[in-house]
């Protein structure tokens, strides 16, 4: 926390907890993390000088964030789910504030590009919900990720509501296990944002 200068107010607070048993002679971890965040924006945010854009902006407002997430995991099927909502008030982002140009007709010929810095001054809640898998059969790795999440406020906080990530690889040990080798590809999918 912070308790003077232009910091004063900012604070970040956060807990883990852990459980670990055995459920029909299986390891089952199950995780706890929730956090509280009151932090100024960041600097670039705050103030940003360049040929095309200038701002200097003193007077936003502390974003407050709060999030709490649980997570299952089971090591022996290399299976992780989780599922977290998180709570922004404030939240400051980078916004397109281009305006059309015209012409004498009233046709629209263009854009005058712009951006500007905003912050929405209600509360924007996140749901995420992820499922990771590992599966191996010998020298055969296949790693995946499938992610959901849904901001409440697209238009300002704008979000791919499904995402997926794929690593399928060989790896084997070279010069008696000395030297590890990993060859293979990654894929990366998400729907469709602005």
């Amino acid at each position: 926390t912070a308790i003077a200068g232009n910091e004063l107010g900012t604070f970040s607070l956060e807990g883990n907890v852990e459980f670990n048993f055995a459920l029909w002679k299986r390891e089952i971890i199950l995780k706890g993390h929730a956090f509280m965040k009151n932090n100024r924006p960041s600097f670039y945010y705050r103030h940003y000088h360049s040929e095309h854009y200038w701002w200097d902006n003193d007077n936003l407002d502390k974003e407050f964030k709060s999030r709490i997430q649980g997570e299952l995991e089971i090591p022996s099927w290399k299976t992780r789910l989780s599922v977290g909502v998180e709570n922004i008030k404030n939240y400051t982002y980078l916004a397109n504030t281009s305006v059309p140009v015209t012409n004498s007709s009233g046709d629209i010929t263009g854009f005058k590009n712009n951006a500007s810095v905003l912050q929405h001054s209600g509360n924007i809640q996140v749901f995420t919900a992820m499922w990771q898998q590992k599966f191996q059969l010998g020298i055969f790795h296949l790693d995946g990720e499938v992610v959901y999440q849904k901001s409440s406020e697209q238009a300002i906080l704008p979000l791919p509501e499904l995402s997926a990530y794929g690593n399928l690889y060989l790896k084997t040990g070279l010069v008696k296990n000395v030297l590890q080798v990993e060859l293979g590809a990654d894929v990366r999918y998400f729907t469709k944002y602005n």
